[in-house]
């Protein structure tokens, strides 16, 4: 596009932007993030793109989470193949987005979204060329933004926004040639796919013709300039509710129409007084549900008819602030119509300040005069001062609950950073008191299970594990969690049956599937979790653990090979160190079991390099034994039995070479601590012979 004015504007107004937001960089993924991004495997390959724009199940690591944004996960998707999950690059990417809507927001103020043109047809500027880039300058610092920036599941926003005022910009050129009208179609086509609310747009593009009072247009014209978008809505619409992809988007009645009304009806004076008092920000405002008629209601309803009147009444006098009030109401109107589980957040402002930014400098004689400059000034520092309670989760729901939140989602929130945090005690504070808020939902339950469990309270978890069933009984995770509980605590048909219920809510879990086969494992039921180990894999894609976990199953079968292939592809994706050292033990075992006595060796001298464990040295000790080197085999076991001392099949070696030394009676003692830990025949037999020997 044409930049407005002189060289140096857009160049700062950038630089303003990187500096108000050079801190936001280092923040943390936060709530929804850990499901979009952090367990999403549909964006850790870009050969799942062309699956984003068919499946909405792909928008989220949570069955019943989908949504149709598919231009969202294609930016998340090139994010993780560049870093993968170093939260740095996403912020990057939404700082920049940021950056790319102060600039549109600079070259529509130039001119207005509803422009005005003399006689001759030419555009009439609506103030000082110095106003504009000044109205965008507040809009890039605005610290009522910093949700939208510093949230990265909020870059479906910025980044709708972006294609949003890109449409507007191209729209309001009054193009002589077709590419200009075809650049406008493609853009608008670019939002929806950033997020439904864009769908807004087919309003608000025949209201910029409609609104210029010196200029009349025909129906025909009309017809011809917005039937191409009229069309576009029209299918975009029509696939999303022949193919349901609104269907699991989060919609779900939660407020009846009466309740959502006197509710929605607050929130333009709330947003308001947020964007002209921003030191009252929150992730989680004190904002009600409204189920009759208050002076608080009646207020918001008289605002939004004055409003409405002077919009319509204003046309003529102040055709860019009416139009942009119209703006903001329709960007509005969606969140305001729809009953959602969040009543009131500052992302769903980001477009309205925009929209009144852009209509500023027809109203105001914006300069840089020293008030200016303090304004600025202080709204970067605010800025700045907001990025830093989004660094952390601790530090961002801390800053919520300070600032009067009181609701259960808050408080739960609060307890899981805590939680995170390694605050034990607090957390479990927090979670009772969430309970005290509303004791009839089951993730807190459920979170207060999960600090028991992790502080190696298994009895005390199940029982909040049981609990949180009796309110959610529908939430895969609860049931997950129990299974796990069940498993730790030797309880293994409780927890085949806590497994199975788990994949009956969510058979698309492969973190699910991964830990069902090591349970089945457990059970000496190789052949099921074999299957249960390539459901991981097909779901998770090639990944270290449930790879490692087919490994085992096929070679528990005896099929060695196999299991050396699967060890193999474990190895050949990213692993932590411990994680390779655990592989390359139980490839060293299977190749030692397929005689290939070199490469069996090499595998488990790696491992025990990278990390000594019991198991490397158990193997290493079979190996040596079955080479006729003794003292390699009995080094090697005892290295086993310091790190572990409950492994039998070590203890059963060193018996059996002691016994072989003449010391009968410490053979022995070694042979009956091996019996006693599971050892069977092998041990028995030497056990027996020692003591035959003794008696002759």
């Amino acid at each position: 596009m044409q930049m407005l004015g002189k060289p140096w504007r857009p160049v700062i107004l950038i630089g303003l932007v990187l500096l108000a937001y050079g801190n936001s960089v280092s923040g943390s993924f936060h709530y929804d993030d850990e499901h979009s991004i952090v367990r999403n495997a549909s964006i850790q390959k870009l050969s799942e793109i062309p699956n984003f724009f068919v499946d909405i199940s792909a928008f989220s690591g949570d069955e019943g989470k989908g949504m149709y944004r598919p231009l969202l996960l294609v930016t998340y998707a090139l994010n993780y193949t560049i870093h993968e999950l170093n939260s740095t690059g996403f912020h990057v990417v939404n700082v920049l987005l940021h950056a790319l809507c102060s600039l549109l927001v600079w070259c529509l103020a130039s001119s207005g979204l509803a422009p005005m043109y003399d006689r001759e047809g030419c555009p009439q500027a609506q103030g000082h060329p110095q106003a504009a880039w000044i109205a965008a300058a507040l809009f890039a610092l605005h610290p009522a933004l910093t949700e939208p920036v510093n949230y990265v599941s909020s870059r479906s926003e910025t980044l709708m926004a972006l294609f949003f005022l890109l449409t507007l910009y191209l729209h309001t050129r009054k193009p002589s040639n077709e590419s200009i009208s075809v650049g406008a179609r493609l853009t608008l086509v670019l939002a929806l796919l950033s997020k439904e609310t864009a769908i807004v747009l087919l309003a608000i593009l025949p209201l910029i013709d409609l609104w210029n009072p010196r200029e009349r247009v025909s129906m025909r014209q009309m017809a011809v300039r917005h039937g191409p978008y009229w069309l576009i809505g029209g299918l975009y619409l029509y696939m999303l509710f022949w193919t349901d992809f609104l269907g699991s988007g989060g919609t779900e009645q939660v407020r009846d129409s009466l309740s959502q009304f006197l509710t929605q009806v607050k929130a333009p004076a709330y947003y308001l007084s947020l964007l002209a008092l921003p030191s009252h920000l929150s992730v989680d405002h004190a904002f009600s549900v409204s189920d009759r008629v208050s002076p608080v209601v009646v207020f918001g309803l008289g605002l939004i008819l004055t409003i409405l009147f002077v919009s319509l009444r204003g046309r003529r006098t102040w055709p860019q602030l009416t139009f942009s009030l119209l703006v903001g109401a329709c960007v509005l109107l969606p969140t305001s119509v729809v009953p959602l589980n969040i009543l009131v957040n500052e992302r769903r402002v980001y477009l309205v300040l925009a929209a009144l930014c852009i209509a500023s400098p027809s109203l105001l004689d914006l300069r840089l005069r020293g008030g200016t400059i303090l304004t600025l000034v202080l709204l970067t520092l605010l800025t700045v001062q907001r990025n830093q309670v989004w660094a952390t989760p601790l530090s961002l729901w801390q800053d919520a609950v300070s600032r009067g939140a009181r609701s259960y989602t808050a408080i739960v929130n609060l307890g899981k950073a805590l939680q995170e945090a390694g605050e034990v005690e607090r957390a479990i504070a927090a979670y009772r008191r969430a309970l005290s808020i509303d004791a009839e939902r089951g993730d807190a339950y459920n979170n207060l299970a999960v600090v028991q469990h992790e502080a190696g309270r298994v009895a005390e978890a199940i029982h909040h594990y049981q609990s949180a069933l009796e309110h959610s009984p529908e939430m895969e995770e609860i049931h997950h969690n129990l299974a796990v509980a069940y498993q730790e605590s030797g309880n293994l048909q409780a927890s085949v049956k806590s497994f199975e219920r788990a994949l009956e809510l969510d058979g698309n879990n492969g973190g699910l599937w991964s830990n069902y086969g090591q349970l089945l494992l457990a059970m000496s039921d190789p052949v099921n979790a074999e299957q249960a180990y390539r459901e991981a894999l097909r779901l998770l894609g090639e990944r270290p653990e449930p790879a490692n976990g087919l490994g085992n199953a096929l070679s528990a079968q005896g099929r060695v090979e196999e299991a050396v292939d699967a060890y193999r592809l474990a190895l050949s994706v990213d692993a932590t160190v411990v994680q390779k050292a655990v592989i390359l033990a139980n490839l060293g075992e299977s190749l030692m079991r397929s005689r290939q006595t070199s490469a069996a060796r090499e595998a488990l001298n790696t491992s025990l390099e990278m990390s000594p464990s019991a198991v490397a040295h158990d193997y290493m000790g079979r190996l040596a034994l079955a080479q006729k080197d003794t003292l390699a085999a009995f080094t090697h076991w005892q290295a086993s039995i310091e790190i572990d001392s409950t492994r039998w099949v070590p203890l059963t070696g060193l018996g059996e070479i002691v016994a072989a030394r003449g010391d009968l009676a410490e053979a022995s003692t070694l042979l009956q601590r091996a019996i006693e830990l599971g050892a069977g025949a092998r041990a028995q037999e030497a056990l027996r012979r020692i003591s035959a020997g003794s008696e002759r």
